[in-house]
């Protein structure tokens, strides 16, 4: 916590032997390291630019958790890095990502398969549903409390939530957040989760049925 805070908050080049706990360079090396495993681990920063400790004063940027850069000559007993700053996935990284785990489906496959028991949740607002209109025998769920409506394992499950089987096909608007709430739903174990292509919009285009 302290070497964090050291990278958030100390000027922007700082000297690591005056700061480092009482100890061998080797000690300082572990701390170190163990910072290193905890943040490649964790995805905060990977392989790439140079970093290097040695016996001696290490340097560390203000960046640091992005860029680690030694200051000084080369030395025999030296340890290697490499790091390299990894850049905020955008919402369109992590849509594409969710869709990757689905398959999807239309709103004329999401139709048929209502009619033969799949369960289709609507997580439109209630604004949205009466000023566009709902769809007949779907689950209205707000998105919000999407998941402890669908865990099978959650005391405020839904009753159709029986378990981690049922093909749930989530449509929202216009098939966007429905992709995120079927990737989330699928991390809960819900394999057989889904959403329709397009959204609302999509299956009212497509004539199927909506009440006022």
């Amino acid at each position: 916590d302290w070497l964090l805070d050291l990278a958030q908050h100390s000027h922007p080049v700082c000297c690591l032997s005056e700061v480092l706990p009482p100890g061998s360079m080797g000690h300082k090396t572990g701390v170190v390291e163990r910072f290193l495993t905890t943040f490649l681990g964790s995805g905060a920063i990977e392989l790439g630019a140079h970093a290097r400790i040695r016996t001696g004063d290490l340097f560390l940027t203000k960046e640091m958790l992005y860029r680690l850069s030694y200051v000084g000559g080369a030395q025999s007993d030296s340890i290697c890095y490499k790091v390299r700053p990894r850049s905020m996935p955008t919402v369109d990284d992590v849509l594409k990502k969710a869709r990757r785990r689905l398959k999807r489906v239309t709103p004329e496959q999401a139709a048929a398969e209502h009619a033969h028991g799949a369960l289709l949740v609507d997580t439109r607002t209630s604004e949205q549903r009466a000023r566009d209109g709902a769809i007949p025998g779907a689950r209205n769920i707000d998105r919000t409390v999407l998941e402890w409506r669908l865990d099978p394992a959650s005391a405020v499950r839904i009753p159709e939530a029986t378990d981690h089987n049922v093909r749930v096909i989530v449509i929202c608007a216009q098939g966007y957040s429905s992709s995120l709430a079927a990737a989330s739903l699928q991390n809960l174990g819900l394999v057989n989760a889904t959403d329709v292509i397009g959204g609302f919009e999509a299956w009212k285009a497509a004539g199927l049925p909506v009440e006022p």
